[in-house]
């Protein structure tokens, strides 16, 4: 399984990059902007505004276009093993059919249960 290490090594060399400068976002800026005479009204209603952008996933900062970070996890116990990338789906499917791939091509072997999950699935 040696081999594999350093095949996932190599991928997660050839993936990996840093997120670039987050940027603020508007939606959220105009749905939450108070000034320092605003009225209580309007900073309660920032608040409650504040509250359910965040339910709804909405953050205050977000990158720009292709400036999102990716990196790949990796841990293996004994003959299994589990990836994970904190990046978009297209470059999870492209690791996981890279690593399918390999494996049973170099190690020659078959692989049963390989599936792609959301970690928020489970």
């Amino acid at each position: 399984m040696t081999r594999l290490d350093e095949f996932v090594d190599q991928l997660s060399i050839k993936y990996e990059k840093p997120g670039g400068k987050k940027i603020s976002n508007t939606l959220f800026r105009s749905e939450t902007w108070t000034t320092k005479k605003s009225s209580q009204k309007r900073i309660n209603e920032a608040k409650a505004n504040r509250k359910k952008l965040n339910l709804q996933g909405i953050k205050r900062l977000v990158y720009k276009d292709n400036e999102r970070p990716t990196k790949v996890y990796y841990t293996r116990y004994a003959d299994e093993f589990l990836i994970g990338i904190s990046g978009g789906k297209n470059i999870a499917k492209s690791i996981m059919k890279e690593i399918v791939s390999f494996i049973n091509s170099d190690l020659h072997l078959k692989t049963s249960n390989c599936e792609l999950l959301h970690a928020k699935s489970t």
